[in-house]
């Protein structure tokens, strides 16, 4: 102990927080480092101060911040090796920092949040991701213009159109997925979370108004700088060593020409009974010579018809004996002559020679391994993804609320160590483990706090404390002695303890017992004249400011007692009662909450009967424990939590179904959400994790994490020119495919980083981020494409919402012609 005042200081209360920072101070630069060296072999040392705390926190953070930078570093890195051009990549991280000031604008400005903790700050990892992915997918379909005809690929702004309308709409679902996601959080009964998944929704929102205007300048002023470098020829990619080349970084110069059927394009036909993307209508090539199914020009002689969806039973004509099937690839049948001759002046139907696709190594390898795989074993894979997330179920149904303090570090470190060897070794009867509890008296019990005008998220805007003027502490005196003697009997049922191992803080019987020490100054019996029914307030007051002036009491008891100075007259306005029970505080919130009505109810009677019954009315309060509202916190916490995932789930199937136009396509992806946002929290559970504030704010990005992947993949199904499922996933597995494995790179090579900070706050907040991401990309990689390649999947006109509201579809709503 230190003691007061300090030089320079008049009085231990002159510039008391001054004097208090100054001995802080003093402790961390010379106590510190010294003792966290301190402990031996053969003993352990654990210690706290004043201002160790914070000082050990803010160190640490700044060692912390290396892992951080080096999350950001690997990013760029890997954005470089994938974009083959670090201006790209830098280009794209600059654009995911920029989104962060008009975020924070609209947030302060515009919505008028005050709030802004370290969620706020960490939610740079989510938009790190989520922004990574856009740049993927946004290069991806840049890359897919060059290998379209003439009309795209003529020019670097027919390029760059293209790209845009066709970025535009796939980054627009899972932009909205995720912002929907995000806002459905906002509803939350709790400031740090609803506040977040605000911030959130506005950061996911700033960085799409970025990506689809700042972004395509980037690609633009790339191209332009390539164009002119090389002579305006196409550019031809380099690859550095063979690790790269079996990665497949640089497609360009290892692509394969790849015709746009395959060998397996009859066989999808089959399987889709000839259903056709435009209402049946199919573009049969029918050779006069053995066709070869490698060649991409029509010989001469060849005829293309266009035949109409007739009634056969399957709802197309089937192909002559040896001619070739091949669909029409997002063209209309007005874009398809009905009958072209070809050689002699005919003019030719068919794309040059010339123009084959070409794919990258990836994307070949989405096309030709992964996708048959997928086809082929999709029975297997959706058994295995049903055993997994019935083990999940089973380990989700068993999450419990954490009545412990969030830990702030790692085991093993001084801070976490330091209280539970205190209650272990050296604490007798109550213990900082125990329940503190409290009867404050003063404070208007019906309406104790005025919070209009007052904002949520500020947490220094506490409102005004309506203070009851009936409070009469001569009148109620000799309640508050029968209290404080009840308190200190034990009582099993109330978990009280009884004194001396649990004392009660009762500065009551403290002055009763200075008035019985000082016979010379009052008389026996006196307070027993001045308190009571028929109380001299004058008289308890003279002597209850006599007892304060000594300055030892006023030092013990000024935290119980509050006082204001009222017309020159000081006037006591709230006193409390303090002690603590034999429960622990990490008890289960339902045994908590039942203890916490025990309390109140005890309460009630009391003040009801007896001594205090007679003068009840002079002493307004209530009993209450920060304990009792932590366990209320708990019972809300747990049932949002779950209520805002459905809330999630439930808006993002509206807001998929919306955008993927197809109601089977929202509801399949939906299903995929759902099995990711249960395996997250299985898996909170196998770590042994409780629902606590840190989990209940990380299960609100779990559910907009989700939606990226599935939700790519689901506009690519529903955008291919292919009518059968089998074809859609094929295009939606080669055009994706690589963005998304992309994406989930980065993002989950970026979390790693978060896995060795000490403070665990940054460790668990990765942990979720990476695990959720894992699990997407599992599930977006298996699950997704084999209930698509099932009957469950759409074909066709199957589930399309422009057919399902169209009036024509239902015989009783058809126009009579």
């Amino acid at each position: 102990k230190f003691a007061l005042p300090l030089p320079g200081f008049q009085n231990s209360e002159d510039r008391y927080l001054e004097q208090e920072q100054l001995i802080q101070d003093f402790m961390v630069s010379s106590y510190m480092e010294y003792l966290q060296g301190a402990a031996r072999p053969a003993f352990d040392v654990w210690f706290d101060f004043p201002g160790y705390r914070q000082a050990f926190v803010m160190r640490q953070i700044v060692r912390d911040a290396l892992f951080l930078i080096g999350a950001f570093v690997f990013v760029l890195v890997y954005m470089s090796i994938m974009l083959n051009s670090f201006f790209v990549a830098a280009m794209g991280m600059l654009q995911i920092f920029l989104c962060f000031c008009p975020s924070y604008l609209i947030y302060y400005g515009l919505l008028g949040q005050r709030y802004f903790g370290v969620f706020q700050v960490l939610s740079m990892f989510i938009i790190l991701g989520i922004g990574a992915d856009d740049v993927f997918v946004f290069m991806d379909t840049w890359h897919q213009s060059e290998l379209e005809g003439e009309e795209v690929s003529g020019s670097r702004w027919t390029r760059l159109t293209w790209t845009w309308k066709r970025a535009f709409k796939a980054m627009l679902v899972t932009s909205a997925t995720t912002i929907a996601s995000f806002l459905s959080t906002s509803a939350s009964s709790f400031p740090s979370i609803s506040t977040f998944g605000l911030f959130a929704a506005v950061l996911v929102f700033t960085n799409y108004i970025m990506v689809i205007s700042f972004f395509p300048t980037v690609v633009s002023l790339h191209a332009w700088y390539l164009g002119k470098r090389r002579g305006n020829k196409r550019r031809k990619e380099k690859c550095g060593t063979k690790v790269f080349r079996h990665l497949g970084v640089c497609r360009r110069k290892f692509s394969k020409l790849v015709s746009d059927g395959g060998e397996s394009d009859e066989e999808e036909e089959r399987e889709g009974d000839g259903i056709s993307r435009e209402q049946g209508i199919k573009v049969t090539v029918m050779p006069t010579v053995e066709p070869n199914p490698s060649a991409s020009k029509v010989v001469p002689g060849t005829t293309i018809t266009n035949t109409k969806e007739r009634n056969d039973g399957r709802g197309a004509t089937p192909p002559a004996p040896g001619s070739v099937s091949h669909e029409s690839r997002g063209s209309s049948p007005n874009e398809i002559r009905s009958e072209v001759e070809m050689g002699g002046k005919s003019e030719s139907a068919m794309p040059p020679a010339d123009h084959a696709v070409k794919l990258g190594a990836i994307e070949t390898f989405f096309k030709r391994s992964y996708y048959p795989f997928v086809r082929k074993h999709k029975i297997l894979l959706l058994f295995l993804n049903a055993v997994l997330l019935a083990f999940m179920i089973s380990r989700a149904v068993m999450l419990q609320p954490d009545a412990e303090d969030p830990a702030l570090f790692k085991p093993g470190t001084n801070l976490e160590e330091y209280r539970p060897a205190l209650v272990d070794y050296f604490a007798r009867g109550a213990s900082q483990n125990s329940i503190p509890m409290q009867l404050a008296f003063g404070i208007d019990p019906t309406d104790p706090l005025d919070r209009s005008g007052t904002s949520i998220t500020n947490a220094t805007d506490y409102g005004t404390v309506h203070f009851d003027s009936q409070l009469d502490l001569a009148r109620g005196f000799p309640c508050l002695l029968e209290i404080c003697a009840t308190l200190e009997e034990k009582n099993e049922n109330l978990e009280i303890g009884g004194a001396p191992d649990y004392p009660v803080e009762c500065w009551a019987k403290a002055l009763s017992d200075y008035v019985d020490e000082n016979p010379s100054l009052y008389s026996s019996g006196y307070l027993d004249t001045i308190t009571g029914f028929n109380a001299n307030s004058t008289a308890f007051d003279s002597v209850l400011n006599d007892w304060l002036s000594i300055s030892d009491v006023y030092a013990q008891w000024r935290g119980l007692i509050r006082s204001e100075r009222v017309n020159g007259v000081v006037t006591v306005r709230l006193t409390l009662i303090t002690w603590k029970l034999m429960a622990d505080f990490q008890m289960d919130y339902t045994k908590g909450i039942e203890l916490g009505r025990r309390w109140e109810q005890w309460y009630a009677d009391t003040m009801a009967a007896g001594v205090c019954g007679a003068v009840n009315t002079s002493l307004p309060g209530f009993v209450e424990s920060a304990a009792f509202h932590y366990y209320r916190v708990s019972e809300t916490m747990i049932a949002e939590a779950f209520t805002g995932i459905a809330i999630s789930l439930s808006v993002a199937f509206v807001v998929l179904t919306i955008a993927t136009s197809n109601i089977i396509v929202g509801l399949l992806s939906t299903l995929c959400i759902a099995a990711i946002v249960t395996c997250v929290l299985g898996f909170t559970v196998l770590q042994g994790w409780k629902l606590g504030i840190l989990e209940s704010i990380n299960f609100v990005m779990v559910p907009g994490l989700s939606v990226d992947y599935v939700a790519h993949f689901a506009e690519a199904y529903v955008r291919s020119a292919h009518a059968t499922r089998a074809g859609r996933v094929k295009d939606m597995m080669t055009e994706v495919g690589v963005s998304v494995l992309s994406g989930a790179i980065s993002t989950l090579g970026a979390t790693f980083f978060l896995f060795f900070p000490e403070i665990t706050f940054f460790a668990k907040f990765g942990t979720f981020i990476f695990v959720t991401i894992l699990f997407s990309l599992v599930a977006s990689m298996t699950l997704f494409p084999s209930l698509l390649l099932t009957p469950l999947g759409p074909q066709g006109r199957r589930g399309d919402l422009k057919v399902l509201f169209k009036r024509d579809t239902y015989p009783c709503c058809r126009k009579k012609r």
